[in-house]
């Protein structure tokens, strides 16, 4: 996931400081152990019953694609350095390569807009006043554009600390189909490849069959997904065939393993 999208994840990294993985925070601030669940669920009991400074909505228009998000102070807010951070999540996420332990990640962060260092909201507000923030964005470049949701969130930059967050589901509001007749725009990166490639395809994808350029088959995976990798790492150097069986038809693309 980090070689998809790299500079999100960073900045994220640098500006928590984080030196190790796992690592967990409740409202941007408060440290959670992931190693036991003692403690944890009275924290998040806690933090819940505090009253939120900031209510925030998110709209979402299929007609000019564009994400409208409204932060409106519910109390005075002064001397905070506040960022309005809005970021693409999709929802599910499977992969081939299980030694992680799992084959499906969940909430998988693919983009922030504008950028990761999200936008500057005014550091005074009054109770009762809005801001409104829109950015533009193509779901149909994501190639499953209904697995998407929006997260919004109000940060202090200098605390860390996270004054209210909200999401939009995008299924059911995104209208998305491949023509009839026309062959799904699969995408496969990077190319060339060392250790992974990962298919992004706006259909379902039921299996890939790699082949070496003398038509002998080199490896063989079952999909069923359409956000996938696989893994490419024990392949010798050269060029590679792939061939990407999906609910339509055969799609064959050509690869690089270095």
């Amino acid at each position: 996931f980090y070689s998809y999208y790299p500079s999100g994840p960073t900045a994220r990294e640098f500006f928590y400081g984080v030196s190790t993985i796992p690592y967990a925070l409740a409202n941007g601030s408060i440290p959670i152990n992931l190693s036991t669940t003692a403690g944890n669920q009275q924290m998040m009991s806690r933090e819940m019953l505090k009253d939120p400074l900031f209510e925030v909505s998110i709209e979402f228009s299929d007609v000019n694609e564009r994400i409208k998000i409204v932060a409106t102070a519910l109390e005075e807010v002064s001397g905070s350095d506040l960022i309005m951070h809005c970021a693409i999540v999709q929802k599910a996420v499977g992969i081939s390569d299980n030694s992680n332990g799992t084959n499906k990640f969940y909430n998988v962060l693919r983009q922030f807009l504008p950028d990761p260092g999200g936008t500057s909201m005014p550091g005074t507000m009054s109770a009762g006043q809005a801001i409104t923030e829109t950015f533009a964005w193509d779901p149909h470049g994501t190639g499953s554009p209904e697995q998407m949701r929006v997260v919004a969130f109000i940060q202090d930059a200098q605390t860390g600390l996270v004054y209210q967050s909200g999401f939009l589901d995008l299924a059911g509001i995104i209208t998305f189909s491949v023509p009839a007749g026309a062959a799904p725009e699969i995408k496969l990166y990077p190319n060339p490849a060392t250790s992974v490639i990962w298919i992004d395809s706006p259909v379902t994808v039921e299996s890939i069959v790699i082949t070496d350029i003398t038509g002998r088959a080199v490896a063989v995976h079952k999909a069923d997904n359409r956000l996938f990798s696989i893994p490419v790492r024990d392949l010798k150097n050269g060029v590679y065939i792939i061939n990407i069986r999906t609910e339509q038809e055969t799609i064959v693309r050509r690869f690089v393993k270095q």
